[in-house]
């Protein structure tokens, strides 16, 4: 059982049983005293951690979950006199850990890209042009969310869902010439199984040309 919910457990017993919130600072010392790993534990937490941005710490944690404590600050002080720019490759284990931990939660992970994916298309607004309100904003990235989790993500797990569908495939084939015609090709242009895993079918468009100024130029359709 992790140390988070072993916290937890002795948090509900003091507070159901006797009456007593842990959280007070004084008993909160006391606990950490108590339930404390070693300054050699520690330390070979930190040593590992900073030579590895991919290495998981068995008993260093945040400082806001538990508080550092005393044999932690102990441990810390230590390794920062024996590693070169002990801080920086510290913060590069943290964020890359904070990285992974965010990218392993489907819904975080639809979000960050849906907001990648906007801000993307922000970049091409030019200087001049009316910025988005933030309502606008949120409809950008609702949308972009619902095509690629709702839309695409069927479609590139399983690309015969459209390679498959005839009635589906001829009227995607049809499209219009340079002189306006109305014309019907022998299949989809650019449509392969590659490129459907790649990207699925949909795409977010927009009501009116990016590089036109104005208000109500980037919401897509």
């Amino acid at each position: 059982m992790s140390n988070n919910k072993v916290m937890d457990q002795i948090k509900k017993i003091a507070r159901d049983k006797y009456k007593v919130n842990i959280d007070d600072r004084a008993i909160l010392t006391k606990i950490n005293l108590a339930t404390d790993f070693s300054v050699e534990q520690y330390a070979d937490d930190f040593r590992k951690m900073t030579s590895d941005p991919n290495y998981v710490p068995k008993y260093v944690q945040p400082a806001t979950v538990k508080g550092m404590t005393t044999n932690q600050r102990a441990a810390k002080k230590i390794v920062k006199t024996e590693v070169d720019g002990f801080e920086e490759k510290l913060l590069a284990n943290e964020n890359k850990r904070k990285k992974l931990k965010r990218a392993a939660d489907p819904e975080k992970r639809a979000f960050d890209l849906a907001s990648r994916s906007e801000r993307r298309t922000t970049r091409r607004l030019k200087e001049k042009d009316v910025a988005l309100t933030e309502a606008e904003k949120k409809i950008n990235l609702d949308q972009r969310r619902f095509t690629k989790e709702v839309l695409n993500n069927p479609i590139r797990k399983n690309p015969n869902l459209v390679l498959n569908n005839e009635d589906l495939m001829n009227r995607l084939s049809i499209t219009v010439s340079n002189n306006g015609d109305i014309i019907k090709l022998n299949k989809p242009p650019g449509l392969t199984k590659e490129s459907l895993i790649k990207r699925g079918l949909f795409e977010i468009d927009h009501q009116r040309d990016i590089y036109k100024e104005g208000k109500m130029k980037n919401l897509p359709y």
